[in-house]
């Protein structure tokens, strides 16, 4: 749990929103708000833990996790809001990787402030969003089409998207499913 809380600090403080996952037996499941939305007026406010940049709320996720949902901090999600994350998938005969680099290539898209691999052997690279598309929103988007391309595998995350976040670094090449 000291690692998801370590490296959701560290996205936070990069200016990333992020938020905590907990375990259930069907898996990781998302708190109420998570993505910065309001919840119905029913929800239990014990269970509305919003996305954030605030160190000092990250710290309170573990006892809000178990006061919420008596459950335990398992993960954590990464925004996309005021920043481009591509979900690169390299599965079922795509290379987002290879299509993401033709994509840098043809448009000049700047290297990614960081890249965290994923379980198809992609990633998610995530830049800061340009400066001249500050005020304007960016949707998610599925197999990215611009300029009549289309870009099989790779995937936008945009201000209502999210990717699962990382719990360990090292180099590229040694990560392994």
């Amino acid at each position: 749990m000291s690692n998801v809380l370590e490296f959701a600090k560290r996205f936070a403080n990069a200016g990333f929103y992020v938020f905590p996952l907990y375990d259930s037996r069907n898996g990781l499941q998302k708190p109420f708000g998570w993505a910065g939305n309001k919840p119905k007026d029913d929800v239990d406010p014990k269970k509305i833990i919003p996305c954030t940049r605030d160190v000092r709320e990250i710290e309170k996720w573990p006892d809000r996790i178990q006061e919420g949902y008596n459950s335990t901090l398992a993960h954590f999600g990464v925004m996309g809001i005021g920043h481009v994350i591509f979900d690169l998938d390299n599965k079922d005969g795509k290379n987002g990787s290879a299509q993401f680099k033709q994509l840098r290539e043809k448009f000049n898209i700047p290297e990614p402030q960081s890249v965290v691999k994923s379980k198809s052997g992609g990633g998610h690279p995530c830049c800061a969003k340009p400066e001249k598309l500050a005020n304007h929103q960016l949707k998610t988007l599925s197999n990215v089409t611009t300029a009549g391309t289309k870009y099989e595998g790779v995937d936008l995350r945009g201000d209502g998207g999210m990717v699962l976040g990382p719990t360990c670094e090292g180099p590229i090449d040694s990560w392994e499913p």
